[in-house]
């Protein structure tokens, strides 16, 4: 019964070489076909849902996400970052200012506190310009908020007679 139990691992083994084709050739398996071809996961600005939180290096953790291509984000103000917008005038009422912001697609658009832009939200409009509310993510999930405040383009400011 021992001498059986021998062969039959005897017999395994030399199977196991002879599928694997190493000991008939002498030659170890190209390195193409013991590594898989592996696949790059694109978020276009979202974290790998695969990728373990564990694994991220600290300083890696505070690196901000960048925004995916103006082609990719949506159309109109929604779609332009705080820093791809100028000031390009206001217009003031008794209870509403409202601001002309000139896109870097070469569009004006009308806005007022509360629009919201890609990255964050038209927060007010002051003597010294207009302020922003921007939020960042960053690659471990979570948002920083701070305020950007855009002076008055003033070369594009028109006198009238």
């Amino acid at each position: 019964m021992k001498k059986e139990k021998i062969f039959f691992t005897l017999i395994l083994i030399f199977s196991c070489l002879l599928i694997s084709g190493s000991w008939v050739t002498g030659q170890e398996p190209a390195a193409e076909d013991q590594q898989a071809e592996i696949s790059k996961y694109e978020g276009l600005g979202k974290r790998d849902p695969f990728m373990s939180l564990l694994n991220i290096k600290e300083e890696d953790r505070n690196i901000v996400v960048q925004p995916p291509p103006l082609e990719e984000r949506p159309p109109g103000l929604t779609g332009l970052l705080i820093s791809e917008v100028s000031v390009a005038g206001v217009a003031t009422g008794n209870a509403k200012k409202i601001v002309v912001l000139k896109g870097i697609d070469g569009i004006s658009y009308i806005a007022q506190p509360g629009s919201n832009l890609f990255d964050g939200i038209l927060k007010e409009v002051n003597d010294k310009g207009v302020t922003f509310t921007r939020t960042a993510k960053t690659t471990d999930g979570k948002s920083k908020s701070y305020e950007v405040t855009k002076p008055f383009n003033r070369s594009e400011k028109q006198v009238l007679p």
